[in-house]
């Protein structure tokens, strides 16, 4: 391989004599032999929403307090703890710390959900040394109130829950895993005051059963459920068969995956069919398995990343909003919060991008907008650090109008023009490009930059707010590649 390599260069200098050709053919070759680019995305800048958190474990997003903006809640391992952050908005937002629960034993797993049908968003969590399964009853009030009720007291090394109505009753459901009980298990809702469950068995010999996820894998209509063997390295998925009791079949996605840990699932390729993503602690795997849609299902398994230390957690949303999904992850050993961009095709192409290389023991990511732009944010815990921490999408204002690539480069005049304060920008790029979109005054002095980022081919659309500006006529100007163009607009207050 190497000497191929350096033939190729040698022919490409003796052709071109042009050295910067030869870096750009190197750098191709590399992407193709290898699969994967890490680039520079830009950087997102980071907030603590709490930096005493011991042993930060898990971190969801939701409206707890029903005020229109997201608010937080975590669990902390060192200190049996679950907790919510009340987000006290301003941009960025001031954070008031709430305890939910202070003796959850190893608390672990949490998810947001309005498990009573109130209308008001409950907790449920899990307790990872006391074995337990419980869910927090949102009373309302200021502040909040929460009242525990236990779903499962003998789970033995409690660890993922996921939530869903898996028996098509309407109300919602849990499932969850246990370590150490080798067990996947989901609690049907009887409803009631105050709910009652029923403990109902999907598999009891799944080693180290860890990851869970809930989601119709087979497109029925019904819930399925996948889940992790760590200590079996097996990614696996349950078809729920109906029936009362429902009955379940289980299928391997992959029998080797060293160290299978954590499970998503979204429509990767989209081809309207869920696919699934996965770790591997063990061999610092990302991985992503095509679902053939069938049946029956078969899964074609592609590398994400084989090089996340200690890969531990997954998260699938559209980061970049280009109508695709790309993948957030957290390698546990390597400090590290990723990103990996879809750059379709067929395999996928992925780039790798860091959002963070300095959380100590990074541990669980999750996205969703906390800002209010429409572009996902992400929020992940550090274990050894116990920070909870959220990053900020750096492509801010912009939003992906079209993927299909336009003819030509193309800079809009801005709408409205006089504007006060804020005007849309449109431009098209008709191929991938480093682009910046920066604001200058009449000065040629630069105001501020508004897009400095790796853009696929296609339309975009930037709304820019100029509050804190004074009235005058302004410069913006597109750079994408050799392309340039600049064109003037009116502040009129």
């Amino acid at each position: 391989m190497k000497n191929y390599f350096v033939l190729i260069q040698f022919i490409l200098a003796r052709i071109a004599f042009n050295r910067l050709a030869v870096c750009f053919f190197t750098v191709f070759l590399l992407v193709t032999l290898s699969g994967i680019l890490s680039l520079t995305y830009g950087d997102w800048p980071k907030y603590n929403i709490d930096s005493n958190l011991p042993n930060a474990t898990i971190v969801r997003v939701g409206d707890i307090d029903g005020d229109g903006d997201l608010d937080v809640v975590a669990t902390s391992f060192g200190v049996s703890d679950v907790v919510w952050y009340e987000n006290g908005g301003g941009m960025p937002p001031t954070w008031t710390k709430w305890t939910i629960d202070a003796n959850l034993g190893g608390a672990v797993g949490a998810y947001i959900a309005d498990i009573d049908g109130d209308d008001t968003l409950d907790v449920v969590a899990t307790g990872n040394g006391a074995n337990d399964v419980v869910w927090y009853k949102n009373e309302g009030g200021t502040p909040i109130t929460w009242t525990k009720y236990i779903i499962d007291s003998n789970l033995g090394g409690a660890e993922f829950v996921d939530v869903g109505d898996i028996d098509g009753d309407t109300d919602p459901d849990v499932a969850a895993v246990g370590i150490s009980a080798n067990d996947v298990v989901w609690y049907k809702n009887e409803g009631g005051t105050p709910i009652t469950w029923s403990k109902q068995t999907i598999d009891g010999n799944l080693g180290g059963a860890v990851g869970c996820h809930v989601a119709d894998i087979d497109g029925d209509d019904t819930l399925d459920v996948v889940a992790c063997g760590n200590s079996v390295d097996d990614v696996v998925w349950y078809k729920n068969e109906g029936g009362t009791p429902i009955s379940w079949t289980k299928y391997t996605i992959d029998a080797n995956l060293d160290g299978a840990w954590c499970v998503d699932v979204g429509d990767i390729d989209d081809d309207t069919d869920l696919d699934v993503v996965a770790t591997g602690r063990t061999v610092s795997d990302v991985v992503w398995y095509e679902n053939s849609g069938g049946p029956p299902i078969s899964w074609t398994k592609d590398t994400i990343d084989t090089n996340l230390g200690d890969a531990f957690v997954v998260d699938i949303a559209d980061i970049d909003l280009d109508n695709d999904l790309d993948v957030v992850a957290t390698g546990r050993s390597a400090d590290a919060v990723v990103w990996y961009e879809n750059g379709g095709g067929t395999p996928i192409s992925w780039n790798k991008y860091f959002i963070d290389a300095n959380l100590d023991g990074a541990n669980f990511v999750f996205a969703a907008d906390i800002d209010g732009n429409i572009y996902p944010d992400v929020f992940a815990t550090g274990w050894n650090a116990n920070n909870v921490v959220w990053y900020e999408n750096p492509s801010v204002g912009i939003k992906f109008l079209s993927n299909i690539a336009p003819t030509s480069y193309v800079l809009s005049q801005n709408y409205p023009n006089p504007f006060n304060p804020t005007t849309a920008i449109e431009f098209s790029i008709p191929k991938s490009e480093f682009v910046t979109l920066k604001i200058y005054n009449t000065l040629g002095e630069e105001v501020t930059t508004l897009v400095s980022d790796m853009l696929s081919a296609g339309s975009y659309d930037y709304e820019w707010d100029a509050s804190n500006l004074a009235s005058g006529v302004y410069l913006y100007r597109l750079q994408a590649g050799d392309y340039v163009e600049t064109r003037k607009m009116v502040l009129m207050r």
